[in-house]
């Protein structure tokens, strides 16, 4: 009963996610892109500030360099231009983004072969300075 009660204490408090904390990414140059984002935005209440266009292929295989400049460096600044890197929990992209960044191969331990939306998985870290190895696993942060 006591566990109960702390938890019905607790759920007022707690809030929901809301659009808020999605950046969605959009790729300017791909009209399937455009079009999915002006169809997903307003049905998830995501605000026009918080969609990142790039300027990008819609290969779904890219270089490294590729990915860096066309798509880490303009999603890095869509969050730090808009004050987003402390609410952005969400980093939706649409068809048209690239999937995969290409890289040397190796044992699966090595290699640096990676999806695009693992490395924007990092960005957060990446900008707070943390130093991310390009080659191999990245071990989850303890608490």
């Amino acid at each position: 009963m006591v566990p109960l009660l702390f938890l019905l204490a607790v759920v007022p408090g707690l809030r929901a996610q809301t659009g808020d904390n999605v950046l969605l990414v959009v790729n300017r140059n791909d009209p399937v892109s455009r079009a999915i984002a002006d169809y997903y935005r307003p049905r998830r209440s995501i605000p026009a500030g918080n969609v990142c266009y790039l300027d990008t292929t819609s290969d779904e295989d890219i270089s490294w360099q590729t990915y860096v400049e066309q798509i880490e460096r303009p999603v890095g600044a869509c969050l730090q231009k808009a004050g987003l890197q402390e609410k952005v929990l969400y980093l939706v992209t649409t068809l048209g983004v690239p999937l995969r960044v290409d890289g040397v191969g190796g044992s699966i331990f090595t290699s640096e072969h990676c999806s695009v939306d693992s490395e924007l998985a990092l960005l957060y870290s990446k900008q707070k300075g943390v130093q991310v190895p390009r080659p191999g696993g990245v071990p989850t942060p303890s608490s």
